[in-house]
Formats: C-alpha cells, structure tokens, sequence
C-alpha cells in the first residue's frame, strides 16, 4: 500500500513539473518590446493625460472646499 502510494505521488509530481514546463514556455509580455507610437496616438495621450489632471485637480480643489463647508465652490446643488 505505501508503495502504490508513493508511485502515485511520485508520478503527479512529475506531471505536475511537466506541464508547469510547458505554461512558463508560453508566457509572452503585454507590451511590445519595440515602441511603434505614431505622433497621432501621442498627441491623443497628451490630450488624455491632460483631462486626466485636470479632473484630478478640479476633484480635489471640490473635496477640500466640501470639507471647509464651502458647498457652492464644492459644486453640491443640494447645499446651496
């Protein structure tokens, strides 16, 4: 009994290392080792980063006049 019990042990293991083998052999990475970015998708990303900033801002200038009980420059209607 602990011989057939060990055989089997021992032969998932080894299945087990096979097949992780093969899935560490197929990863590829998410990003392209070569930057193919035309001008036009940069000046997209630009314009992207730029809204992105400047709702950040204005979020963050609309929580802190929310916290000073400032609700008109906070923007809530229903404080006003």
């Amino acid at each position: 009994m602990n011989k057939s019990f060990y055989k089997i042990l021992s032969f998932s293991a080894f299945l087990l290392f096979l097949f992780s083998s093969f899935t560490v052999g197929q990863v590829t990475s998410s990003t392209s080792s070569s930057q193919t970015t035309t001008p036009e998708i940069a000046k997209a990303q630009d314009a992207v980063n730029k809204v992105l900033f400047d709702a950040g801002v204005s979020f963050k200038e609309g929580l802190q006049a929310y916290s000073e009980n400032r609700p008109q420059a906070a923007g809530d209607p229903q404080r006003e």
